[in-house]
Formats: C-alpha cells, structure tokens, sequence
C-alpha cells in the first residue's frame, strides 16, 4: 500500500529547521516524499508510517484567517502556514493570541501528536533542508550550473556548504536516537513501530558497528 499524501509540509520545514523564514516552500516539496519514505523503511518501519498518516486530522474546513471575521469556539484557521484553532470567540484577534487560539493538532491520536511535536517534524525538516543545501546554493539555469549570488552576499564556499551538511547530520543522528529511544520506552503507545531488520540501521546501543546513519547518504560526492 502506497500513501497519497506525506506527513510534513513545505512550510512546516520552514517553521522547524534552520533555514530563512523567505525561503521558497516550493524548493522542498519535490523531496519530502522520498524523506518520509527512506526514514520510516530505514529506521522507524512502514507500518508505523501509514498508521500516522491515517491519523491525520482532516484540515480542509480550515479557512485563511481574516481580521473582519467573527470567529466561535473550535473555528479553523490558517494563517502563516500554519493551522489554529478558535478556543474563545473573537474578531479581529490573531491566532497568535493564545488567550483565543491554540495551535491545531495534526493528529487525532494524542501520543502520535507528541510523537510529532516532539521529535518527528524537527527531523523530517532537517533532513529536507541538510538534502538541499547543495541545491540552494547553486542553481542551472541557461548558462549551466552557477553559484546563487546577491547583492549584499557572498555564495558560501563549497567547503562551508559541506560543514553545514556535516553538522547537520550529527544533529538527524542525535534527534533520531533520542526519538528512537522513546519510542522503544512505550510500546504500549506505539504498537506499529518497528523498523525492517533486514534494512534497518538503527542499533539497540551505540556499541552497534558501523555506526548508525539512519539511511541518510553523507557522501559528499
């Protein structure tokens, strides 16, 4: 069974990794389906993958948040990428303003919700944004490839580009054990996980050799 829709979003990338708030969406949404994918056949097992996806709230009520409109209680909104609910009855208040809106959950299942604020959506966008890095800095156009250059910037230098990527990884690596600990700690709540152990490459320890990479490609080739 293949899934029709992906857990992360454009935007959500922008809003959760270190990347500049004017970043292009656009430029991320062609990989998220092969990092969504790659990380759950990889380290956290398919089956786990489509229950989340299942478990999404459906957000097509949402409508995008006007100041001149009167909300009521449990109104959805989208404003900044971002999806709200009304929990006091209001006009003119931005669903920045915690005494009348909260952040909508993206699932029905309260422990996937922590599962995803918690862990999954920092890692997802880290590895869109650590997959990109290269492409963002150079860009083929009709006179082939070129290094993206502003006016008041230098591009940065191929050696910097790949500490980034080399940082970046250290960071995936951290975020997915420490996910991949806790979801071992509840198994109660996360019955379906369970990575591929003919594919797998996340360890029980950090005595395991080679040392783990999650399926993520660091060569810098």
């Amino acid at each position: 069974m293949l899934p029709n829709s992906t857990l992360l979003t454009p935007n959500e990338i922008i809003t959760s990794a270190p990347v500049a708030t004017n970043s292009a969406a656009s430029e991320f949404a062609s990989l998220i389906v092969s990092v969504e994918e790659d990380l759950f056949n990889k380290c956290f097992g398919w089956d786990f993958y489509l229950a989340l996806l299942e478990d999404k709230r459906d957000m097509s009520a949402a409508t995008a948040y006007r100041e001149t409109i009167t909300y009521s209680i449990g109104a959805l909104v989208c404003w900044n990428g971002k999806y709200y609910t009304c929990t006091s009855s209001n006009i003119g208040q931005l669903p920045s303003n915690e005494n009348y809106w909260s952040l909508a959950a993206k699932f029905e299942n309260e422990d996937y919700e922590f599962f995803w604020v918690r862990y999954l959506k920092s890692i997802l966008s880290f590895i869109a944004t650590r997959s990109t890095v290269v492409y963002r800095a150079i860009k083929d156009d009709n006179q082939g490839l070129i290094k993206r250059k502003g006016e008041d910037f230098d591009p940065a230098s191929l050696k910097e580009i790949m500490a980034v990527k080399a940082e970046a990884k250290s960071d995936i690596d951290r975020m997915i054990e420490n996910a991949d600990m806790y979801l071992r700690r509840n198994p109660d709540k996360f019955p379906l996980y369970g990575p591929n152990q003919e594919t797998s490459t996340c360890c029980e320890t950090k005595k395991c050799k080679p040392r783990r990479n999650f399926g993520i490609n660091v060569s810098r080739s």
